[in-house]
């Protein structure tokens, strides 16, 4: 979970109409590897040429 908040000088006018403002977003996290292509040959296994990580707010239906 990530602390964020959303509708920056907008709390009391939403607590005044009974909306609470969101602080706390659900974050998916990711890592992706990249492979050596050049080297890949029968019998061998992949290289690692490296890797990352990506982490975004969106659902997990819009990751893939």
């Amino acid at each position: 979970m990530m602390r964020e908040r959303d509708d920056w000088g907008w709390t009391e006018a939403m607590r005044a109409v009974g909306r609470n403002p969101e602080r706390w977003h659900e974050v998916k996290t990711g890592r992706y590897y990249l492979i050596e292509s050049n080297d890949w040959h029968e019998g061998s296994r992949p290289s690692l040429a490296g890797s990352g990580y990506l982490a975004m707010r969106l659902d997990a239906e819009q990751l893939s």
